[in-house]
């Protein structure tokens, strides 16, 4: 791939991550104003809804704002994480090769051996896209930031742990998992997640202390933040990559 076709994938995927994270914020303002309306006057068309999505709530109101905040945490991560795969993706289908030595030995492969994945010859475009997109994890973020520094790009310097933008982005992450997997309540794992200081320079940790929660809640600036710290970590990664083009130019 051309140096200028490389440089406009990523910017491609740096816009395109912009703009589905702005959508996903828009549509949570959206909702919230729909909740201050009231949630029985506005989608009173939809009474199976309402009540599938408020079973057990004492406040039908209370319930369907805390399920949007949750909702659009969850749809944030989603593009976060899609982001930096297909920036790897890209990468790594430019250079397959460098790609595979500095990566080889922390590949996570699924169904058999490299070979048996290569299925063609890698000058072809095609068959390079696949290998690559196989070999890339499509989720977990320190798997996706560790493949970056493995590469040589200087990403990881872009989200330093003590930056208050990439401890928000990890917080949330961790607080995304609780959620989906353990409706909210604190464990260990957690904690240990959102350890050495991430959770005092998160939202969540400017307003309750670990040690005295038992289930983590959601908030509206929960979202706002996270959007806001993702945005940022999009223009952040984007200044780092274009400073490792630059020294890595063919």
């Amino acid at each position: 791939m051309p140096p200028r076709a490389l440089r406009e994938g990523l910017d491609y995927y740096s816009g395109q991550a912009s703009k589905h994270l702005a959508r996903v914020r828009l549509s949570h303002l959206i909702a919230l104003d729909a909740v201050e309306a009231g949630v029985q006057q506005v989608a009173g068309g939809f009474p199976e809804l309402v009540a599938k999505a408020t079973i057990g709530a004492s406040s039908v109101d209370d319930k369907v704002r805390e399920g949007f905040h949750e909702v659009h945490l969850i749809a944030l991560k989603a593009n976060f994480e899609l982001y930096l795969n297909r920036l790897l993706v890209v990468i790594g289908t430019d250079d397959v090769a460098t790609y595979l030595t500095r990566t080889n030995r922390n590949l996570r492969l699924k169904g058999g051996e490299l070979a048996s994945l290569i299925g063609g010859p890698l000058d072809d475009p095609i068959v390079r896209l696949e290998l690559i997109d196989r070999i890339v994890p499509a989720h977990d973020l320190d798997d996706l930031v560790a493949l970056f520094k493995r590469l040589g790009v200087g990403v990881q310097q872009s989200v330093d742990q003590r930056n208050p933008t990439w401890s928000q982005i990890r917080v949330a992450f961790a607080v995304r998992h609780l959620i989906e997997h353990r409706d909210g309540r604190v464990d260990a794992r957690f904690k240990k997640a959102v350890g050495n200081g991430r959770w005092l320079r998160s939202s969540w940790g400017e307003r309750d202390s670990i040690d005295s929660i038992a289930k983590v809640r959601m908030k509206a600036v929960d979202v706002e933040r996270t959007y806001d710290s993702m945005q940022a970590a999009v223009e952040q990664i984007g200044v780092a990559l274009k400073k490792w083009l630059a020294a890595n130019q063919k």
